[in-house]
């Protein structure tokens, strides 16, 4: 059997070193992109990781023609009509909280695909809202992407690369069977003190600048290392009696703004519609219609000719 290469020793060395921290940390590290052929190789490197998870942590295997429905999950129409009220069956992302998803053919995954992982890699939850039933579950996964394409397939999802913190490349490597893996209560005493490692400014400076030699445009490593309240783990968010100032101090009440002055609101008065002109008295002709009144002269001349 032929000696491995330094360069080799190198490469299976940081395989190893990716499936144990993946283990540690899925959800924080967002997942791994696992350029590899189908083979004793990648098998070889998923068991390892398996093998280093603690118990009772899920595995979600999902497929590359995956739709949003079995993603998000959807309303089960058998379920529904046996109990007579609306259930809900969880989809693929709500099985992996807390756990691993392993995307097969990551290279062919389709835009509303990548949109859908890449939104529950940086919120940690889901909205569903599908057939009159709305829901959130939670779905802190890391995501394994099997990437099994050439140099003539279309490039893969650069959006869902970005989120993936590990890039691991097994072309041509051995990976030693024997070679035992993290022990899954390791795992765990890790994942316990992880909440009160923070990175430092010098950390923060050093992967920065390590970015900017390899040639990497994003600055998600350095978000990552200094996470904000919102995307902080709860236990890493500084309680209340931290965030308030000692009983001696007085509290720094920002002045209030002086409210404009009130003018008087003008009164409004209904306008006045114009009354229409009058119209002149109609004349009356006498000597056609008569008039019933004797006394006048028409009258007494109208008698007297008779």
């Amino acid at each position: 059997m032929n000696a491995a290469s330094p360069d080799e020793d190198r490469r299976a060395a940081f395989a190893r070193a990716a499936a144990a921290l993946l283990a540690v940390d899925p959800h924080g590290l967002g997942g791994v992109w696992l350029k590899a052929p189908a083979g004793p190789v990648r098998e070889a490197w998923l068991a390892r990781l398996h093998a280093s998870l603690p118990a009772a942590t899920p595995v979600v295997a999902i497929p590359s023609h995956a739709g949003a429905a079995r993603l998000l999950g959807e309303v089960d129409l058998a379920a529904t009509l046996a109990g007579g009220r609306p259930v809900f069956e969880a989809g693929l992302l709500a099985r992996a909280d807390g756990g691993i998803a392993e995307l097969r053919s990551a290279e062919r995954v389709e835009a509303q695909v990548a949109a859908i992982l890449s939104a529950a890699l940086d919120r940690g939850m889901i909205a569903v809202e599908r057939d009159g039933f709305t829901a959130a579950p939670p779905c802190r996964f890391g995501l394994v992407a099997l990437d099994e394409g050439t140099d003539d397939d279309p490039a893969p999802s650069p959006a869902l690369q970005e989120r993936l913190g590990l890039r691991l490349d097994l072309s041509g490597l051995r990976m030693d069977v024997d070679d035992a893996p993290a022990r899954p209560q390791a795992v765990a005493d890790a994942r316990a003190r992880l909440s009160a490692i923070a990175a430092g400014p010098d950390m923060v400076e050093a992967l920065v600048r390590a970015a900017e030699v390899l040639g990497v445009e994003s600055d998600r490593a350095a978000r990552v290392a200094t996470p904000s309240p919102l995307t902080m783990r709860s236990s890493q968010r500084p309680s209340s009696s931290a965030r308030a100032p000692p009983a001696d101090q007085p509290r720094s009440r920002r002045p209030k703004r002086p409210l404009p002055p009130t003018r008087p609101r003008p009164r409004m008065r209904k306008p006045r519609m114009p009354r229409p002109p009058r119209r002149p008295p109609r004349a009356r002709d006498r000597s056609r219609t008569g008039c019933s009144k004797r006394r006048r002269p028409c009258c007494r001349a109208t008698s007297s000719t008779a």
